[in-house]
Formats: structure tokens, C-alpha cells, sequence
């Protein structure tokens, strides 16, 4: 039988019926096909979302956000990071990984990890400023401020060491210099009686010392200020020594600083004082500087004592960031902190560093009139009641003559023509220079019966000379020039008239006054270096301004700086007793009936 058109339809439509049959199975596959692409990318991605790292039976497990912005996206992944971290995760991991096999790998994984992590969010936080012609970075907002568990005892020194400070590239002393209560420094080493700890900086802290009542008040004392200045203890022992030669020796005389500092703790509040209500705080500060200075204590350890019961004096938009270079950042804290300081306290450090040089001048040339007034004693003799003006003529010269104190002197000329500063109060100001104008005319009146060759007239017009510039340059440290309290032509008089000699007083009231007046100069002069340094430098100076200003009343308000000085000078001591604090004794809160031997049942508080 032949090839029939019903067997041809039959034909076509079996081909067909297998075309459509092969298509939908070639459609099944696709989509099957499509499905599992879409899965295994699925899986893939899903993958990618879940980090696990896994020590011991401590299992961290991190996903990976998936948002499109970027920023977006590293924020989200940084919050994840400490979620899962927890408030001790981190630091249970680095335990169990330090008790297997391979655990330092571990470790090392987990903070690359981490770093990757962090290092997007310093990224991110980039701030640019025009550094001369160029666009740079200057810094990175701290990662510890939002977060700040990664500072505490569960993520602790190893986190920042090992993962923020690597973040940022910069060293893990950064951030501990910068939370020093948080992540400490050698203060919080204590010496211990069965491994003590020599320091040759340190004479007086021998073994037996050390073991003593005395050593260990001083080595608690030691290490509570040290952690408030955030640095080491033993830096603060060598730092806060008293006196030389011998005297470095003698623990009574180095404890004195350190009885100081205890007392202050009794009476100043815990939290630090409240700059703008300093109160009656002045009057004890005063006293215990005058307790300090009477036992060799310098200003200066005096003013850096203080810092560990103020707090900043400088505003706080620093401290959230971490700068790429240390240059960057001082600038940015310079800058800061002058614009600070004239805001809120209309201080002018410009004005700040021009008193500080005229008051380191002021007590430079008291203590060049100190040391000729020395070696008149040591030639002429040590007389107390020996006048100056009537020594042999070879020590006049020293002091009066032309190679001398004179010849250190300028002109009249700077305080005549001075507008600058000075208040032109006409009635001072003509008082001031009648007296010069006779000054200048006595000045080499002769008077050949006298050793010197020189007349009473000349002998006195040479020592208010010197007392003149004196006083002017004390003004000028007070003043500073522009800016601030105007220093009167009434203020150099009355520091004139408060300086307790005469041409023919003896050289030890001459020199005891000349030492108060170096005294005072040099309060001034640390006063304004603190100034000019910020943080809590400035604040002590601010402190410290406000105690010499309440000194020169008695404590009594409105004062000025040239008050105090004319007081001091008028021989004006600080309030006896307001430094004495009364004691009672109560039971310790913190002691129980199994307390260790070292936990007394009662202790002593101030009243």
C-alpha cells in the first residue's frame, strides 16, 4: 500500500504532537533550569551573608548586610559586628582560641575580619580640610565614642589593640593616652613588698622606705594621681620631688607634697570643681599653695597637682576624632582652644603668652637685684643692718654703676609713651612723673664724702628707679597690652609703694621683698604658659587666677590681679587654718565579716 494522505495527516500530526511535547519539555527544563539558577544564587548569596568563626564552644556568627548604599551598608554591618560581639563574646572567643590547637589563627581570622569591618567605617568617616593648596584628610570621627563596650572590660585593651587602633592606622598608645582611666597605664602598677621595684630617679624610695607607713602612703597617693593626669606613677614620684642634694633623700621633706595633694582630696569635691562657681574653694587651694611653697614645692608642681581636680578647660569637638598625623591634631586642638577661650571666658591667648614673657621678665630682672645684693653681702659681710648705700665703693658699682643693674635697664621712654594697655588716669600718671623727673635729676648728684662718690639723692633716685621698672614690668605681666583689665598708672604706684625698702634699708628686707616680688612672677608666668597649653593646664590657671584674685581682697569679691600682688608685697599671708580638716571615724561600708586583714572594720572620713 503506498504513501496515502492519511498517512501523511497521521505523520504531521505525530511530529507535531512531539515538537510541542519536546518543547514543553524543553520549557520544563528551562524553568527548571532558571529555578536553579536562581537558587544556587540564592544559595550563594545567602552563603555570603553568614560569617562563622568558631573556638571551643564560643560560635560568632556575622551576616553581611545586602543594602545598596554603601554607607548604609557598612553602618549596618558595624552594628552587627558588636551585636554579635556581645559584652564579653570577644574576649570568650580569645579565651577558648588561646586553649586549641590553631587557636592564633583563629584569632588573627577573626580580627582581620573585624578590621575589614571597622577599616569601612574610618573610611567613611573621613573629614577633609585644605592643609595649604591641597584637599587631605586631617581626620576620622573615634569609633569608640558610639561604641563605647569596645572600651570596657569585655572587649578591653586587646580589641583596641588589636582591631580599632590597626583600623586607623595608628599606634594602640594613641587611644590609651586618650582614655587612660579606661585602658590604663603603669599607674596602675602598684609596688608590692615581695617584688619591690628600685627607680634611681627616685632616692628617697628605698626598700625600707618603701615598706614603711610613709612609703606606702606616698605609693597609694602616687598611683591615685597618676591615673587622674593619665600617666605613670612613677614618673609623678620623680616629677613631684622636693628640694636637691640631700633633701631628695629625706622622705619627710618629699612627703610634704603628698600630704598636700591627701588633704586637697578631703576638702575639694570628687567630681572636680565647677570653674564658673569656684566658691570658697579658693581659700583652701590658697592655703595649701602657701603650706606647699613654704616647703619647697615649685609653682609648678603646685599648678600640675591641681589638674587632678579640674576637669578640661578646653571644649569638647576634639575628642570624637582621631587625627592622621599628631601635628594635625595639636593644630586642630590650638585652634580650638583659643576660640574656647575667647568665647567663654574672653581670655586672648596671644595676650596670654605677652604676660607670661613680661612677667618671666619681672622676675628675672628681682632676681638679678637678688644676686648683687648677695654679693654685696659676701664682700662687704653678711651685716644684717648694714646699708646697701653706704658699702664700699668697688660693690657699688655692681649694682649702681653703668656695667651693672642699670645697664639692664631701658629708658623711661617705654612707660612715657606707652598707650597701650595703660589706663591715662592724668592725676597717677603726673604724680608718676614728677617723681621720675626728680629721679633723673638726682640721678649722678655727687657727694665725694661718701665711699660711692655719690649724694643720698642719687643713692635713692638709682633704687626707685629700679623699683619703677620693677613695678612697670610687673604691670605689664598683668596687662599684657591690649585686651583684658586695663592695668592703671595708679597700680605701678601702688606696687612701688608696697615694695618694703629703701635706699638705705639692709640687704635682707631688700632681699626678702625682691623674692616676693619673684614669688609673684613666676605665679603669673605659670599661670599664663598654662594658658596658652589648654586642657587642664588652662584650667588651673583659671583656678588659680580667680585664688591670687580673692587673696588681694580677702577673699572678699572684686578683686584684680594687681590687688594680690600689692597685698604679697604688703606682707598679706593666706587665711591660717582653712586648710586644716577635722576627721571622725565610722564603720566601713565595704567591710563584711569575712573581709580580708586588709579591709578595716573602721575608717577615718573627714567630717
Amino acid at each position: 500500500m503506498g504513501f496515502t494522505p492519511i498517512k501523511a495527516f497521521i505523520k504531521g500530526g505525530a511530529e507535531f504532537a512531539q515538537k510541542v511535547a519536546l518543547a514543553r519539555l524543553e520549557g520544563e527544563y528551562e524553568l527548571r533550569k532558571a529555578a536553579g539558577l536562581q537558587k544556587a544564587k540564592l544559595d550563594a548569596e545567602n552563603a555570603g551573608k553568614l560569617v562563622n568563626f568558631q573556638a571551643g564552644n564560643v560560635n560568632l556568627t556575622f551576616t553581611n548586610s545586602d543594602l545598596k548604599d554603601a554607607k548604609a551598608r557598612n553602618q549596618a554591618n558595624i552594628t552587627d559586628m558588636y551585636t554579635t560581639l556581645g559584652s564579653n563574646n570577644y574576649q570568650n572567643f580569645i579565651k577558648a582560641a588561646k586553649n586549641e590547637r590553631g587557636g592564633t589563627q583563629k584569632i588573627a581570622n577573626l580580627n582581620n575580619f573585624l578590621i575589614g569591618r571597622t577599616n569601612l567605617f574610618v573610611q567613611d568617616s573621613a573629614i577633609e580640610e585644605k592643609v595649604g593648596d591641597a584637599v587631605k584628610i586631617v581626620k576620622y570621627r573615634d569609633i569608640t565614642i558610639p561604641y563605647k563596650q569596645s572600651l570596657e572590660s569585655g572587649y578591653g585593651k586587646e580589641f583596641i589593640e588589636n582591631v580599632i587602633a590597626p583600623s586607623y592606622n595608628v599606634s594602640y598608645e594613641r587611644f590609651q593616652k586618650k582614655y587612660p582611666k579606661k585602658l590604663g597605664l603603669m599607674s596602675d602598677k602598684k609596688l608590692t613588698s615581695d617584688g619591690f621595684v628600685s627607680y634611681s630617679h627616685i632616692p628617697y624610695l628605698t626598700e625600707d622606705v618603701y615598706k614603711s607607713s610613709d612609703g606606702e602612703f606616698i605609693i597609694t597617693q602616687a598611683n591615685d594621681a597618676a591615673k587622674k593626669l593619665g600617666t605613670r606613677y612613677d614618673k609623678l614620684l620623680g616629677a613631684w620631688q622636693v628640694g636637691t642634694g640631700d633633701e631628695l633623700k629625706n622622705v619627710q621633706k618629699q612627703r610634704v607634697i603628698w600630704d598636700v595633694y591627701a588633704n586637697l582630696k578631703k576638702v575639694l569635691p570628687k567630681e572636680g570643681i565647677d570653674l564658673k562657681n569656684t566658691g570658697a574653694y579658693t581659700q583652701f587651694i590658697s592655703s595649701a599653695r602657701k603650706t606647699a611653697y613654704d616647703s619647697g614645692v615649685s609653682p609648678e608642681q603646685f599648678a600640675n597637682m591641681l589638674q587632678t581636680f579640674v576637669p578640661s578647660f578646653s571644649a569638647t569637638d576634639v575628642s570624637p576624632y582621631i587625627y592622621t598625623t599628631s601635628s594635625a591634631r595639636d593644630q586642630a586642638i590650638k585652634k580650638q582652644h583659643s576660640n574656647h577661650l575667647k568665647d567663654e571666658y574672653n581670655i586672648d591667648p596671644e595676650e596670654a603668652s605677652a604676660k607670661a614673657s613680661a612677667a618671666k621678665q619681672a622676675s628675672g630682672i628681682a632676681n638679678r637685684m637678688i644676686l648683687e645684693f648677695r654679693k654685696n653681702q659676701e664682700i662687704v659681710g653678711p651685716g644684717a643692718l648694714q646699708p646697701t648705700a653706704s658699702g664700699v665703693a668697688k660693690t657699688l658699682e655692681g649694682f649702681f654703676g653703668s656695667t651693672g643693674m642699670l645697664s639692664g635697664f631701658g629708658s623711661l621712654t617705654a612707660w612715657v609713651t606707652d598707650k597701650k594697655g595703660f589706663n591715662q588716669n592724668q592725676a597717677s600718671r603726673s604724680r608718676l612723673q614728677n617723681k621720675l623727673a626728680k629721679y633723673q635729676k638726682d640721678f649722678d648728684e655727687r657727694d665725694n664724702s661718701h665711699p660711692s662718690g655719690l649724694s643720698s639723692n642719687a643713692r635713692k633716685a638709682r633704687i626707685e628707679f629700679m623699683k619703677f621698672n620693677l613695678a612697670y614690668a610687673m604691670a605689664s605681666a598683668f596687662q599684657g597690652g591690649t585686651g583684658g583689665r586695663t592695668i592703671s598708672d595708679q597700680d605701678i604706684e601702688n606696687m612701688m609703694n608696697a615694695m618694703k625698702f629703701e635706699f638705705d634699708s639692709s640687704e635682707d628686707i631688700i632681699i626678702n621683698s625682691l623674692q616676693t616680688i619673684q614669688s609673684v612672677m613666676r605665679d603669673v608666668a605659670v599661670i599664663q604658659d598654662g594658658y596658652m597649653r589648654g586642657g587642664k593646664s588652662a584650667a588651673v590657671s583659671y583656678l588659680l587666677e580667680q585664688t591670687n584674685q580673692a587673696f588681694g581682697v580677702d577673699f572678699a569679691a572684686g578683686g584684680n590681679y594687681a590687688d594680690y600682688a600689692v597685698a604679697k608685697l604688703g606682707g598679706k599671708t593666706a587665711k591660717t587654718g582653712k586648710f586644716t580638716v577635722q576627721n571622725k571615724t565610722i564603720k566601713n561600708p565595704n567591710w563584711t565579716p569575712n573581709s580580708p586583714p586588709n579591709v578595716p572594720k573602721f575608717i577615718t572620713v573627714p567630717k
